[in-house]
């Protein structure tokens, strides 16, 4: 396994809408700037440059003056080698323990380094410790009643305890009714793609009502499924996307569904909750290992399933969830 680093905000203005500090898990080249994807605008950046990147964060304070293609990070080559990072010929530069690096020429980045984009502008620390060669996965768990669902929230919470017991604890987060709204979704999504590894799982859970095409029902919005796969795309690892409404197997017909994940959802109507709990029962008596295929012949099974609705999975990459006697918390 890849060692990995973590970039932690040090300046003042660098806290999550969860009042942690923003935290960008380093375990593969990463490209840091203003934009959602790397591309170059200017002749100021070589273009192959861009083709290393294999993780894309955006930074988004709108008075940091740092420019759409900033920097690039590199792992070390070896597991006594150094952190490496390239500036993309940025606008303001880019400074290292308060020294500004030349552009275009890979650089030592070492532990506790401070990295700065501009002057006066984001500044983070660059952390290792051991627990960052660990893989840890993440979620986010969304239920909206609409008008007529009864409460969900214990449902919830209930299948979530079994996925903590696989991986996940503490390092899932839950929105319900009001709170889960477009806005809400997509900033917390952002905020988790910045932990996710090339190691991690990352689970997107929705229980509520869905539409026809796959799209899921937050009350007065909907979430397209465009608008989802767009928002894992930047997601590294695999991805399980557990999807309990009415028509959410529809879903995976659309493109482009992202790489390295999988779906669950139902074909045509479904009864609130029943997945869910179905879901729950298999993740505690199912033995240590079980793949998602697996998953939803055992949910089919169920006898409040069968002969009522039809789960069905989508999954070209063989997700697998196991079980973890000793979980990492994100910190």
């Amino acid at each position: 396994m890849s060692l990995k680093a973590k970039l932690v905000r040090v300046d003042d203005f660098g806290i999550e809408a969860d009042g942690e500090r923003q935290t960008i898990v380093i375990d593969d080249v990463t490209h840091l700037g203003r934009s959602s994807s790397a591309a170059p605008r200017t002749n100021r950046v070589r273009g192959e440059m861009l083709t290393d990147a294999k993780v894309v964060i955006k930074i988004e304070d709108p008075d940091a003056h740092v420019s759409r293609n900033h920097v690039l990070i590199y792992p070390p080559r070896d597991s006594t080698g150094d952190f490496r990072i390239v500036d993309l010929y940025s606008l303001n530069g880019t400074y290292v323990n308060g020294e500004k690096i030349p552009g275009n020429r890979q650089m030592p980045l070492r532990r506790d380094d401070e990295l700065q984009l501009a002057v006066n502008s984001v500044r983070f620390q660059l952390r290792i410790s051991p627990d960052s060669e660990s893989d840890t996965n993440y979620g986010l768990m969304v239920g909206h009643r609409g008008y007529d669902l009864p409460d969900i929230a214990n449902d919830i919470g209930d299948l979530r305890r079994e996925f903590e017991a696989r991986g996940f604890r503490g390092n899932i987060d839950t929105l319900f009714d009001a709170d889960a709204t477009l806005k809400n979704i997509r900033r917390r999504l952002e905020v988790l793609q910045r932990y996710a590894t090339k190691d991690s799982l990352f689970l997107f859970f929705f229980l509520g009502h869905g539409k026809e095409d796959g799209s899921l029902s937050l009350g007065k919005e909907l979430l397209s499924p465009n608008e989802l796969f767009s928002l894992l795309e930047n997601f590294r690892g695999r991805i399980l996307i557990i999807l309990d409404g009415c028509h959410t197997h529809a879903m995976a017909r659309h493109e482009p569904f992202p790489q390295h994940a999988a779906l669950v959802g139902h074909k045509g109507e479904a009864y609130c909750s029943y997945t869910t709990n179905a879901l729950r029962r298999v993740l505690k008596t199912e033995p240590h290992r079980i793949d998602v295929r697996r998953l939803v012949e055992r949910v089919m099974q169920d006898p409040r399933i069968q002969g009522r609705q039809v789960v069905r999975a989508h999954d070209t990459s063989h997700i697998e969830l196991v079980s973890r006697m000793s979980p990492v918390r994100r910190k």
